[in-house]
């Protein structure tokens, strides 16, 4: 009979330090991509297939923008504006691709220092649902 309340002891302890053990294991909070790419996928992207990404670089001047443009890499697309109300200029620099965040992150390293170079600042990026 004592071997049927260890039993009955054990089950219980066991399953609430399996609770425990599993309790701890949250998976690490999102950085910035990683929250991008979340809400992304709620408004229905698939994240597996290419998109048209967007990263946005804002200068002083028309000229710094355009020396900015001229510094791409040929495999993006550029379009530049100027901003509403601010006295600065906007690089818009397109690519399609596959939005992983390694990827996203490394060419958005790539856009900031272009911006530095030209004395810009990095804004971030977007992508449209695909």
């Amino acid at each position: 009979m004592s071997s049927v309340w260890l039993v009955l002891y054990l089950i219980p302890v066991l399953l609430f330090g399996y609770w425990l053990l599993k309790r701890g294991q949250r998976p690490p909070p999102l950085d910035a991509t990683g929250q991008a790419l979340a809400a992304l996928k709620k408004r229905g992207a698939d994240l597996t297939k290419p998109t048209t990404v967007t990263y946005l670089l804002t200068f002083d001047s028309r000229e710094a923008a355009e020396s900015a443009a001229r510094d791409m890499p040929a495999a993006w697309a550029g379009q530049i504006e100027e901003v509403p109300g601010q006295h600065r200029w906007a690089f818009k620099a397109a690519r399609k691709m596959v939005p992983a965040p390694a990827d996203l992150s490394t060419q958005a390293q790539e856009l900031e220092a272009i911006a530095m170079r030209h004395g810009g600042e990095y804004e971030g990026w977007d992508a449209a649902p695909s």
